[in-house]
C-alpha cells in the first residue's frame, strides 16, 4: 500500500486523544477489511461508540473526526470527488438505485442520502449490533459488479431503519497516484 504521509499524519493526530483508538487492517479487499476494524471493535473494552472508515487514499482535514461526532448522527459520511462515466461527482448519492451527486449540486447542509461511497463514513457501533453479519458484501453479475460493498451496506443499514446522513462542509480530498511509466509504455507511437 501506498499512503499519503498526510493521511497517517492526520490519523496520528486523532490517536494523540485518550477518546481516540485507531485500527488500520490492511488488505487488498475491503469487505475483509471492514469486518476486521468491526471484529476488532468488537472486543474493545470498553466498548467504543463510533467507528470511522477511512480509505486509505482519502485525506481529511484534522477536524473531520469532531465534526462528523458533532451531529450524533447513527450514519454519517463527508464527501470527496470521484470520477464517473459524466466526469466528476460526489461519492454520495440521494437517489435509488445510485447516482453520484453532481459536483455543482451539493448541499450547504446536511442532508440524508441513500447511499456513500465508504472512504470517509462515521458509524455509530450500535448500528452493527442491530444489524446481521455480512455487513458489506459485493453482488456481482455476469460481466462485473451489480452492487459494490459499500452500496450494500447502506441499503441494509436502510432496511434495519438507519438513516444515512451526510455533512457536505466533510470535504476530502480522494488522492489518487498514477504510474506515469505505464502511460509512456502504452503510448503508441
Amino acid at each position: 500500500y501506498m499512503m499519503d504521509t498526510r493521511i497517517t499524519t492526520t490519523i496520528e493526530w486523532w490517536d494523540r486523544s485518550d477518546l481516540v483508538e485507531t485500527f488500520y487492517s490492511p488488505t487488498d479487499f475491503p469487505t475483509l477489511g471492514r469486518d476486521k476494524i468491526v471484529s476488532y471493535a468488537k472486543y474493545r473494552i470498553p466498548s467504543p461508540t463510533h467507528i470511522l472508515f477511512l480509505d486509505s487514499d482519502i485525506l481529511p482535514r484534522k477536524n473531520t473526526l469532531e465534526r462528523l461526532l458533532e451531529h450524533d448522527k447513527d450514519i454519517i459520511s463527508g464527501v470527496y470527488p470521484m470520477v464517473t462515466k459524466n466526469g466528476m461527482s460526489w461519492s454520495i448519492s440521494r437517489e435509488e438505485p445510485f447516482k453520484a451527486v453532481d459536483i455543482q449540486e451539493l448541499p450547504k447542509n446536511p442532508f440524508k442520502i441513500k447511499h456513500c461511497g465508504f472512504g470517509i463514513v462515521l458509524v455509530k457501533y450500535d448500528v452493527f449490533e442491530k444489524l446481521n453479519w455480512p455487513y458489506w458484501k459485493n453482488v456481482f453479475r455476469p460481466g462485473g459488479i451489480e452492487k459494490g460493498e459499500d452500496i450494500y451496506f447502506c441499503e441494509k443499514a436502510r432496511e434495519a431503519g438507519f438513516d444515512i446522513w451526510c455533512d457536505p462542509k466533510v470535504k476530502c480530498n480522494h488522492i489518487r497516484i498514477t504510474n506515469l511509466m505505464s502511460i509512456i509504455n502504452n503510448i503508441k507511437e
